[in-house]
């Protein structure tokens, strides 16, 4: 919870909780990963779907959320963009797109072998990426920024959330969904903070 102000979860707080389910996901990644290089056939409907979740919410929601409000927020509070914490984050965000994009291209091209090989890099990094983030960098964070901006970055994250709901984005259940298909039991993040409750 943010100091002072009672029932509002600091902004890092929903950032782990994404963390959370990306996490999951990321283990059903490398699950099917895995069976790629034991000779499995190609499920091409489930790499689009990992891929598109990747790409949707790990990127294009989660990753967003840093580079749009968290990080610049860091930086008017004393943290330095171009080294440190913040420029090594920046730095493995654009590294998972590439990475996406490989993954992508493994799929259009039908091969498995590149797939696998994609997807398991991506997992790798991201996962070291979540650890360095919730040890460090969110650390920082919560002594760095004051309470009033903390309280208002947490007010733009249940806004933006509340605009993917209403345009249709169920990343639960997608990220649910990829989770069945790996044989993985899927667990929503238990805190209050989830933007994921069931």
């Amino acid at each position: 919870m943010t100091q002072g102000h009672p029932g509002v979860p600091h902004p890092v707080e929903v950032l782990m909780d994404e963390h959370e389910i990306i996490i999951q996901v990321l283990l059903a990644a490398e699950r099917r990963s895995f069976d790629l290089n034991e000779g499995a056939t190609l499920d091409s409907e489930f790499w689009l779907h990992m891929a598109g979740f990747l790409a949707d919410f790990a990127d294009g929601f989660h990753h967003a959320k840093e580079e749009n409000h968290l990080f610049p927020a860091l930086v008017a509070h004393g943290m330095d963009a171009e080294q440190g914490p913040i420029a090594v984050m920046l730095h493995e965000h654009e590294q998972g797109r590439k990475l996406l994009s490989d993954l992508r291209a493994g799929i259009e091209d039908h091969d498995p072998r590149a797939v696998a090989r994609a997807a398991a890099s991506y997992a790798y990094l991201l996962r070291d990426h979540i650890q360095k983030e919730n040890m460090v960098l969110f650390e920082m964070a919560q002594r760095v920024l004051p309470g009033d901006v903390a309280v208002a970055m947490s007010q733009q994250f249940a806004e933006l959330r509340r605009a993917a709901e209403s345009s249709g984005a169920h990343w639960n259940e997608v990220a649910e969904g990829l989770c069945a298909a790996a044989g993985i039991e899927f667990r929503p993040p238990k805190t209050r903070t989830s933007p994921f409750e069931v």
